[in-house]
């Protein structure tokens, strides 16, 4: 997905990534003042888009599809100004809203707000659990708020209930659960291996970037992630959740600003505001079929003068 301003109005569109094509038109939104963008958020089967701005109290969704509006949910916050942030549970049926509220003293964060993604129905809302980072847990029965103005707690999607998370100090910054393990990108540029809980360190902190750790993005199927540097740090480094460890050699990107990265079922692909699209095969077997279809395999030859120690087999069918 794409945001930016045409012509003075904000522009939203939604990208077919294989075809390198947008899905219909522009999304009709609405111009809102200021020069900040609509932040998109996608739920995690990527069929829904949510998307959210800093001076609007509603939430819009949609098909991303066929880019057609299926919502709008407007914050039950009386004097909410816009949305900071918005999370969607594992299952997709759920969406976690923290409103921007405001005021004679000033914005401040608004309570926590759940919400049916299908019925557009208020769910509950839970009073000082607003914050900018909301994470779910993967099993969806629990979501993790960050720095709300009760620290960091986690919240009972069944009953609201709210109570404090007892985590490691040390397992600051952005925060990645994968199954019974969690990855935090902190703001040194150390990239460090949890339990779930976050109380067990599962690895010594790695340095990656001299800024902080802008992003960090987990494979659909689960055996990787990437991490990608803020801006003026170059690289998107690939690494094994099982092993802890880096695989290959940081991915660098010639652009000021911090490209979008995020993966599909087979490789990693990386836009640029610069408008490049790069796509990266990450999964073993489609690397081995692209290699077979442009390359072939290795011909009796040069199997032996590359591995003479074994004996020929074909490698491409």
């Amino acid at each position: 997905m794409t945001s930016g301003h045409r012509d003075g109005r904000p522009e939203v569109r939604v990208w077919d990534v294989a075809a390198r094509a947008p899905v219909g038109g522009p999304l009709p939104v609405a111009d809102l003042p200021g020069k900040s963008r609509y932040f998109p958020v996608f739920s995690p089967d990527g069929r829904t888009l949510a998307l959210t701005h800093t001076a609007s109290p509603v939430v819009t969704l949609w098909d991303a599809t066929t880019g057609r509006a299926t919502g709008a949910l407007r914050v039950r916050e009386p004097a909410a100004v816009g949305v900071l942030s918005v999370a969607f549970s594992p299952d997709g049926r759920t969406l976690a809203i923290a409103p921007l509220g405001g005021g004679a003293g000033g914005p401040y964060i608004g309570d926590l707000e759940l919400w049916d993604v299908r019925t557009g129905r208020w769910l509950r809302t839970v009073a000082h659990a607003g914050a900018q980072t909301l994470i779910f847990e993967p099993d969806g029965r629990r979501l993790l708020v960050d720095k709300s103005t009760k620290g960091r707690v986690l919240v009972d999607l069944a009953t609201g209930a709210l109570r404090p998370h007892h985590s490691d100090g040390r397992a600051q910054g952005r925060i990645l659960f994968m199954g019974d393990k969690a990855a935090i990108g902190d703001p040194d540029g150390r990239l460090t291996f949890w339990d779930r809980d976050l109380r067990t360190l599962l690895a010594p902190p790695q340095a990656l970037y001299t800024g902080s750790v802008a992003a960090l993005v987990p494979y659909p199927r689960g055996e990787l992630l990437a991490t990608v540097g803020s801006e003026g740090d170059t690289g998107i480094q690939l690494w094994d959740w099982r092993g802890h460890q880096r695989i290959g050699t940081p991915m660098s990107y010639y652009t000021d600003s911090v490209p979008a990265v995020a993966f599909d079922r087979t490789a990693l692909l990386i836009s640029s505001s610069d408008g490049a699209l790069r796509r990266i095969i990450v999964d073993p077997g489609a690397a081995a079929t692209a290699i077979c279809r442009q390359d072939g395999g290795l011909s009796p030859a040069e199997w032996r003068r590359h591995i003479p120690e074994l004996p020929y087999r074909r490698t491409c069918p």
